[in-house]
């Protein structure tokens, strides 16, 4: 990662927003204008699946949000700007990570809804809160569903979401009258 980031600033590009403070990704921003966000992955030994997700420096790593992708094979493929590192099966990692990828899902929020996340962390759950809060307040109703939804698979008993849902539902049936 540091050696990217080395090349990256070698190159014109400036660190964005402070990556919004992770280590894990790290947001740059070209003077074009183009936002390239750098996520770094690690390998588990043991059985080859590879790690990678939202993290923080300074915390529990079990604090962080992490998703998990079957071993990811990687292939040189020649292109105009010279030899980049490709996926040898980059469905897989789409399959992961969105589930049926196919299907164009406008709602879908890849930070909370991801497929692949290891557990319900605290730094997810900061950051579903969060979203869930911004979108109830601008009436955002059937992109809030799927993210209560979520919260709820992972915290069933949690009587504050519980509540939340069929609230949610009412909203839902009210704006479609």
């Amino acid at each position: 990662m540091s050696d990217a980031i080395k090349l990256l600033k070698q190159n014109g590009w400036q660190e964005h927003k402070r990556s919004y403070d992770l280590i894990n990704p790290r947001c740059f921003i070209h003077s074009n204008g183009v936002i390239l966000d750098l996520c770094g992955y690690g390998v588990e030994q043991k059985n080859g699946q590879t790690i990678s997700g939202l993290w923080m420096s300074g915390v529990p790593f079990e604090w962080n949000r992490v998703t998990v992708y079957p071993r990811i094979d990687l292939v040189a493929k020649q292109t105009k700007f010279g030899s980049v590192w490709h996926p040898t099966q980059p469905e897989t990692i789409l399959q992961a990570l969105y589930g049926q990828w196919q299907i164009k899902d406008v709602n879908f929020d890849t930070t909370i809804c991801a497929k692949n996340l290891q557990g319900f962390s605290l730094l997810t759950q900061c950051f579903a809160y969060s979203r869930i809060c911004v979108l109830w307040r601008h009436h955002r109703w059937v992109k809030l569903k799927p993210l209560v939804e979520q919260v709820r698979r992972f915290t069933p008993s949690d009587q504050l979401f519980v509540k939340l849902e069929k609230q949610l539902q009412m909203e839902l049936q009210h704006e479609t009258q």
